[in-house]
C-alpha cells in the first residue's frame, strides 16, 4: 500500500508590486514546512527570499535562505546564493554564480561551505512547446580551490 512519510507545504509570495522592490524585476519570499513522517517530530522550517532583475543583456538573481532543521545536530542554517550572466548572443551568455552556507548548532558554527562556478550557458527554442538548453562550467570551492565540472543539459517541454 502506499505510504505518506514526507509532508512538504511550499509557498511563494510575489513582493513585485510592493514598495520592497528597488529595481524592476521579481522580488519574492518563498516559505516552506516539511515534516518527514517516520523520521523526526518536528518541522523543517525555512525562508528563502529572492530577487531577480534584468538590465539590458546583463541578469542578476540574489537569494538567501534561513532555515531551521527538526533534526538533532542542526539547528539554524543561513545561505547564500547569486547569479550574474551576459547575453553574448540571443542564444549564449556568459555567467557566474555563487553560493554559501553556514550552520549554527547550539552556539557552534561550522566551516561553511562557499563556491564559485563561472559557467557558460546557452538555450535553444526549437518550438513554443520546446527546448532545450545547456550549461558548461567549473565550480571551485572557495576554501580547498578544488575544481569540480559543473554541466547540465536540459529539455522543456511545455503544454
Amino acid at each position: 500500500a502506499p505510504r505518506l512519510d514526507t509532508v512538504k507545504l511550499d509557498h511563494k509570495l510575489d513582493l513585485s508590486g510592493t514598495a520592497l522592490m528597488p529595481v524592476p524585476g521579481k522580488l519574492d519570499l518563498g516559505l516552506h514546512l516539511t515534516r518527514l513522517v517516520d523520521k523526526v517530530n518536528g518541522w523543517d522550517m525555512g525562508l528563502r527570499p529572492g530577487l531577480r532583475t534584468r538590465l539590458g543583456p546583463v541578469a542578476l538573481k540574489l537569494g538567501m535562505s534561513v532555515e531551521r532543521s527538526a533534526e538533532a545536530g542542526r539547528e539554524l542554517a543561513v545561505g547564500y546564493h547569486w547569479a550574474s550572466s551576459y547575453d553574448l548572443t540571443p542564444t549564449l551568455s556568459l555567467g557566474l554564480t555563487g553560493k554559501g552556507k553556514r550552520a549554527y548548532d547550539r552556539g557552534l558554527v561550522d566551516a561553511g561551505s562557499d563556491s564559485l562556478t563561472p559557467k557558460l550557458s546557452g538555450r535553444y527554442q526549437l518550438d513554443p512547446a520546446l527546448a532545450f538548453s545547456y550549461g558548461l562550467g567549473a565550480q571551485v570551492d572557495l576554501a580547498t580551490k578544488e575544481t569540480r565540472p559543473d554541466l547540465n543539459l536540459n529539455v522543456e517541454l511545455r503544454f
